[in-house]
């Protein structure tokens, strides 16, 4: 029913303020997060020169901190990394195996969970009888629990006291899942549902997936796509037409603890489709090969809709400028589309070349940094203008860009 955020699935940017010689697109020097076969490296976004390397890694909200795991003796060295000071130390040693997944809103607690295929996502279950998990602090307490169940985490509440997870049922083969949260002062788990829920089924078998956390880590979104007709959650009475694809955007709220799933129109989603949130974090974009959605965040339901032609693509990905006049960044195929967020109308088309397999603004908005296999490529956002590629072996993703010190480098 839910996703998680995957730093295989994510690229972060987090961009340094200029203060040097203007350059000639932005004054800002971007230090590119991106996702790799080998796991997530850090880039210069001037000199394309990996600044940091690691296999498993998890970040917290601002992308300031930066969680790695490290194999010793049999046991698990979590080590915190200050992105701003590049100051580096070890918070805690566990016992086993295991590879960091969530931080909390706070920045404090780290969830770990047993190691996945680099590669692929947390989400493609494996089939288990008991879920090992630990979670540690910033101060480096340790709390383990053995679960009996196939379970990932998913994300933790906003006051730090409840770990959600995604259960996967059957345990052995798994067919469908659920949400579960996890008590971690007395280690209970029990449904969601204790909470809040609304419009949302006890368990969902979706397949296609992607997911975006909003600008604030207040919410989880969660888009579900290539789904038989699944209408459960629909409310009574309502009237409905089962397409034989069905698609919906789960919202998992952190701070009031409920879950609650956007229908999407009939037939949504039966292709590659892609999720972005708006900088302010009060709308939501839903796009597929030909159809653009509007998800008011505040509403919980479609605002907007309108039709589009991207073409034939393997891939869709999405990025939203802030502002009354921001534009909407659409990759597909080796096109980049550029929409405006008021009308929904193509404004204007980059050919890029190459298969584009993600996208990323600099903090100005001013860049546009497009993935591509093995490179990005920085072009000007207003008039698609390529400054330069950088050479990223590997390269698998890119998702935002946040500020960061420029001692980092």
């Amino acid at each position: 029913m839910t996703g998680r955020i995957a730093w295989s699935g994510i690229v972060l940017a987090l961009v340094l303020a200029g203060c040097a010689t203007p350059k000639q697109a932005s004054d800002v020097d971007d230090l590119l997060f991106v996702s790799t076969r080998d796991g997530v490296a850090a880039v210069d976004g001037e000199s394309g020169r990996t600044v940091v390397n690691a296999g498993y890694a998890a970040h917290n909200s601002d992308w300031s901190r930066l969680f790695l795991a490290e194999d010793e003796a049999g046991a698990t060295d979590v080590v915190l990394r200050d992105l701003a000071t590049n100051a580096r130390r070890t918070i805690a040693r566990i016992a086993g195996t295991f590879t960091p997944r969530i931080v909390s809103r706070s920045g404090e607690l780290l969830a770990l969970a047993e190691p996945h295929t680099l590669g692929t996502p947390a989400w493609n279950p494996v089939s288990r009888r008991r879920t090992g998990l630990a979670v540690t602090g910033v101060p480096g307490q340790v709390r383990r629990f053995d679960l009996p169940g196939n379970f990932e985490p998913e994300a933790f509440t906003a006051d730090d006291r409840t770990l959600v997870l995604v259960e996967y049922v059957p345990a052995i083969r798994p067919e469908r899942y659920r949400l579960r949260e996890l008590d971690l002062a007395s280690g209970s788990v029990s449904p969601l549902g204790v909470r809040l829920k609304l419009l949302a089924p006890p368990e969902m078998a979706g397949t296609g997936r992607t997911q975006v956390p909003a600008p604030d880590a207040s919410a989880l979104y969660t888009l579900y796509t290539r789904q038989g007709p699944n209408l459960s959650h629909v409310a009574p009475g309502t009237v409905v037409t089962p397409a034989p694809v069905h698609s919906f955007v789960h919202v998992l709220n952190l701070v009031q603890g409920f879950a609650h799933c956007v229908d999407l129109p009939d037939g949504f989603g039966a292709g590659p489709a892609a999720i972005a949130v708006a900088p302010e974090g009060d709308r939501l974009f839903a796009i597929d090969a030909g159809r653009v959605l509007v998800v008011d965040t505040r509403s919980l339901r479609v605002s907007r809709s309108a039709r589009i032609r991207l073409g034939p693509t393997f891939a869709i990905s999405a990025v939203a400028q802030g502002g009354t006049d921001g534009e909407l960044f659409v990759g597909a195929g080796a096109d980049v589309v550029v929409l405006d967020q008021t009308t929904l109308r193509v404004s204007r088309r980059y050919v890029i070349g190459r298969d584009v397999t993600g996208l990323a603004l600099s903090s100005d908005s001013r860049l546009l940094y497009v993935a591509l296999e093995d490179g990005i490529a920085v072009i000007d956002a207003e008039t698609g203008a390529e400054s330069r590629r950088l050479h990223v072996p590997g390269l698998t993703g890119i998702s935002a860009a946040h500020p960061a010190a420029r001692s980092s480098r």
